[in-house]
C-alpha cells in the first residue's frame, strides 16, 4: 500500500506547519491604520484610542480564528480520506493541514457589553485550544504513517489519532459558526458607536442600512437545507435591485468614490453576493443541486455567501470609518 503525504509548502522533515499569528500578549502592536475623528459630530461619544485598538485587535483575532477553524473543518473532517486509504479504497493518502493558533490571548475589551463578552470569551478560547491541539495530533499521525508504524499495530493508533482529527474538524465547524455570529454582533456594536463620529454620517448610515438588508439574506442562508427557495429568490432580487439603484444614483459611488465604499457596493454587494446568488439559484434547479449548495458543511455555497455578508461587508464599513477620505 503506497502512501503519499502532501505537506504544506516550506515544511521540512514531516513536521506540521504551526504558524503563530500576531502575538496577543499584554502589549499590542499598533495597527497599520489610525482611527481619525477630526470632524467628530457634536456630542459624539468616543472611546479612548487604546480601547479602539483593543476592539480592532479583537476583530482580527475572531476573523483569523474563524478562518483557521474553517480550514480545519475542511481538511480534518470534510475532505479527510484516511479511512479510504486505510481500507485500501484509495492507493495514496494525502494529508495537508496548516494549523494556526495564538500563543496567548488578550483580555476582551472593557467596552464590550457583558452579554457579548460571555459569548465571545469561551468561543475564542475553545477555538484556539482546539486548533492548537489538532496540530499536535496531526503531527503524531504524520509521524506514525511516515514510519509505517501501522504495520506493527494494524492501524490501531492511526485509527485513534484520526478519530481525534475528525472530532476536532467537526468542533471547528461549529466554532466557525459561533465566531461568525460573534463577529457580526461585535461589528454591529462597534459600528453603531463609531458612526456618530464619522465625517460623512449620511454615507455610513446608507451602508449600514444596506448591510441590514443583506443580513436578512444571511439569516435565511443560515437555515441551510431548510431555507425556503422562494424567500431566497425574493431576497436576492431585492439585493440585486438595491445594488443597481446604488450604482445608478448613490453619489459617493459616482464621483471619485472612496475605495471602501466602492468595495462595499461593487465588489461585495454586487459581485460577491447578488451576482453569485443569482447564479447559484439558477444552477441549483433540482432538489439535489439545491441540497448540495445549501449543505451545512465547510465551504458550501451558502457558507461562502454568508461570509461575504457577515465578514466582508462590516469590514468595509469599519475600514471606511477608520479612513473616510
Amino acid at each position: 500500500m503506497s502512501i503519499r503525504i502532501a505537506w504544506p509548502s516550506g515544511l521540512i522533515c514531516g513536521q506540521v506547519l504551526a504558524c503563530m499569528l500576531l502575538g496577543a500578549g499584554p502589549t499590542m502592536a499598533e495597527p497599520a491604520h489610525r482611527t481619525r475623528y477630526a470632524q467628530a459630530a457634536p456630542g459624539a461619544i468616543l472611546l479612548p484610542s487604546a480601547d479602539q485598538r483593543q476592539e480592532d485587535q479583537l476583530f482580527n483575532i475572531v476573523r483569523e480564528l474563524s478562518s483557521a477553524c474553517g480550514n480545519a473543518a475542511w481538511s480534518l473532517w470534510y475532505t479527510n480520506d484516511y479511512d479510504s486509504w486505510r481500507n485500501r479504497k484509495t492507493p495514496a493518502l494525502s494529508l495537508n493541514y496548516s494549523v494556526r493558533s495564538y500563543q496567548s490571548l488578550p483580555p476582551l475589551p472593557a467596552s464590550l457589553p457583558e452579554p457579548l463578552k460571555l459569548r465571545a470569551e469561551p468561543a475564542i478560547r475553545s477555538a484556539n485550544e482546539v486548533l492548537r491541539g489538532s496540530g499536535e495530533v496531526f503531527k503524531d499521525l504524520a509521524t506514525y504513517i511516515n514510519a509505517k508504524d501501522y504495520e506493527d499495530d494494524k492501524f490501531k493508533k492511526g485509527d485513534e489519532l484520526n478519530a481525534k482529527l475528525l472530532a476536532a474538524g467537526k468542533s471547528c465547524h461549529q466554532l466557525d459558526a459561533e465566531l461568525t455570529e460573534i463577529y457580526r454582533d461585535l461589528a454591529v456594536q462597534v459600528i453603531d458607536r463609531r458612526k456618530a463620529a464619522a465625517p460623512h454620517p449620511e454615507i455610513v448610515a446608507t451602508m449600514i442600512a444596506d448591510w441590514q438588508k443583506a443580513r436578512a439574506l444571511s439569516r435565511e442562508l443560515a437555515r441551510f437545507a431548510a431555507a425556503d427557495r422562494a424567500t431566497l429568490e425574493g431576497l436576492v432580487r431585492d439585493i440585486s435591485a438595491l445594488s443597481e439603484e446604488r450604482k445608478a444614483s448613490f453619489e459617493p459611488l459616482k464621483q471619485a468614490p472612496q475605495v471602501m465604499v466602492k468595495r462595499f457596493y461593487e465588489a461585495i454587494l454586487q459581485d460577491d453576493v447578488a451576482v453569485k446568488m443569482r447564479r447559484l439559484l439558477r444552477e441549483a434547479k433540482t432538489p439535489k443541486a439545491f441540497k448540495e449548495a445549501s449543505e451545512d458543511r465547510p465551504r458550501s455555497s451558502f457558507w461562502s455567501a454568508r461570509r461575504e455578508i457577515d465578514y466582508a461587508m462590516p469590514d468595509a464599513i469599519l475600514s471606511y470609518l477608520r479612513n473616510p477620505d
